[in-house]
């Protein structure tokens, strides 16, 4: 489940009708903006979840965002179990439509909402080795806050290291966690800052 723990009393708690048993959504409604904390749903060992994940949840979350987006800006943060960017991960080529957050249908979806470098080529998606960067194309209002601020500039972002190859210690890591704004919202981003001496 999700929880937002916050100072100040929201005027409300939304839920978002296709979020039904699994507890992936916290929304508050802050009266100058919305914040949405989601835990998205991984497409798990050998791909299992990625057809409910691409052609489900996806579009479902996008209506939701784009509704709240169209009352007032709008904060997504959390899991989104993605990884956008080339850079977002290490060894990308090895991963890329062979591990979970890694498959073009969901950094594609991603990308529909935050935007990105441009469309995945006939060319990319039959070698699946070949570099897409961050797919997507102008996006629908919203940007990620970490690329906004470190456009793949060597500051890596990763927030999630497994723990199956020591991927902390050897330092493997994936950027899956997210902060996401609208885009009227983003004048007001200061920083974001990674705890990373913590784990």
């Amino acid at each position: 489940g999700t929880a937002i723990l916050c100072r100040q009393e929201p005027k409300s708690v939304l839920r978002a009708d296709f979020d039904d048993d699994e507890g992936r959504l916290t929304t508050i409604d802050l009266g100058d903006c919305y914040i949405v904390n989601a835990y998205q749903p991984n497409s798990g060992m050998g791909l299992k979840r990625l057809e409910y994940r691409t052609t489900a949840w996806d579009p479902a979350m996008r209506k939701f965002l784009l509704r709240l987006n169209s009352e007032k800006p709008v904060i997504w943060c959390g899991d989104m179990n993605v990884i956008h960017g080339d850079c977002d991960v290490v060894n990308m080529k090895a991963k890329r439509n062979k591990a979970p957050g890694c498959c073009d249908p969901e950094r594609e979806n991603f990308g529909m909402i935050v935007g990105g470098q441009g469309p995945i080529t006939d060319e990319q998606r039959a070698k699946r080795t070949l570099p897409v960067g961050r797919p997507g194309e102008k996006g629908l209002g919203f940007v990620d806050v970490w690329r906004l601020l470190h456009p793949c500039d060597g500051e890596i972002g990763h927030t999630f290291w497994s723990y199956r190859c020591q991927g902390r210690l050897k330092n493997l890591g994936w950027r899956l966690d997210y902060f996401v704004v609208s885009n009227r919202f983003k004048s007001r981003v200061v920083d974001l800052i990674r705890r990373n001496e913590f784990w």
